[in-house]
Order: C-alpha cells, then sequence, then structure tokens
C-alpha cells in the first residue's frame, strides 16, 4: 500500500504541472475567407563570383609572387573574385623561419592531394577542370578568371515566388 501511495504521490504532481493553459491571444488563428495574395520576392540582379584558391607555403620561393597576383586580382575585379590561401604539402610545413606558426588543416591536405597539387604556387579556380588539370600556375589566374567571368556557365540562378491558399491552408511555393 506504501508503494501505492508513494507512486500516486510522485505522479500527481506531474500530472498536475503538465497541464497548460493556452491563452487566447497565444492561440493560432487561421486567415478566414478566400485570399489570392501571393507574396512578391523581388529578382536582384547578381554578380557572378570566381573562387580562387591559391595553394601556398612557407619554404615555397615563388609563393609570395603569387600572393601578390593574388592581391592584384582582388583589386582588378573586386567583389567578383573571392580569393582563399591554402597552406598544404610540404611546403607549408612549419619550421623555426616562421615561428613554428601552422596555417596547414586537414582539409587543406586532403584538397592538395584530391586537386593534383603537386608543386607551389599554384592556383585552382572555381574547382572545375581547365586543360585536363584542375592547378594552373598564378601566370595564369588573370586570364582564367576572366574567362570564367565571361562564360555563361552559371551553377545556379535561383527565382523564388510564395502563394498562401487559405481554402486547404497550404503555401505554394515556385
Amino acid at each position: 500500500m506504501k508503494k501505492i501511495i508513494y507512486i500516486f504521490a510522485i505522479i500527481l504532481p506531474l500530472i498536475w504541472v503538465s497541464c497548460d493553459t493556452i491563452e487566447e491571444e497565444e492561440r493560432l488563428v487561421y486567415p478566414k475567407g478566400q485570399t489570392k495574395e501571393t507574396t512578391p520576392i523581388t529578382k536582384v540582379d547578381t554578380i557572378q563570383k570566381v573562387l580562387l584558391e591559391d595553394y601556398t607555403g612557407w619554404k615555397c620561393v615563388n609563393c609570395p609572387r603569387a600572393a601578390v597576383k593574388a592581391t592584384e586580382m582582388i583589386s582588378k575585379y573586386s567583389e567578383q573574385l573571392v580569393v582563399m590561401a591554402v597552406h598544404a604539402t610540404a611546403f607549408a610545413n612549419p619550421s623555426t623561419g616562421n615561428n613554428n606558426l601552422d596555417f596547414k588543416t586537414e582539409y587543406g591536405e586532403k584538397w592538395a592531394i584530391d586537386f593534383g597539387c603537386t608543386s607551389l604556387p599554384t592556383g585552382i579556380i572555381n574547382r572545375k577542370k581547365i586543360g585536363g588539370v584542375y592547378t594552373i600556375g598564378d601566370a595564369n589566374w588573370d586570364n582564367q578568371i576572366q574567362n570564367t567571368i565571361n562564360s555563361q556557365d552559371h551553377i545556379m540562378n535561383i527565382n523564388l515566388g510564395a502563394e498562401y491558399r487559405s481554402d486547404d491552408n497550404q503555401i505554394l511555393v515556385s
């Protein structure tokens, strides 16, 4: 009998506090009547962006030249160009000459292997093959960036619209 009283003593307060009253102003009210309103979403002209991955390393003697080239490309193409420096390969290993700083990452090393970065400096543009390979030398960056911008090969354009139907409480997204 004591067990039953003990169980009720625990369960009854739990049941009591688990109930909640939803106030009128907190209740979800569905719109009444037929509506054909649509929510306009304005189309914004977008700027095609190009990603330049600059594979670099501390011990690479030509990589500073490539960094200067990347900076020039940023000045030339402004918001159309995104540059990402990736420290990878044995040329990026930390040493006393760079205060043992290590900017290498697991991803950077994997990308360098996957994309065939066998020498530095090298770049990859939009992770697409150019002439059968992903990597291109910094002397060709400007030309390839310009070609990519001029191409009409956009990966994706998104147009979005929405309409609420009150008769069946549906939102149609197109």
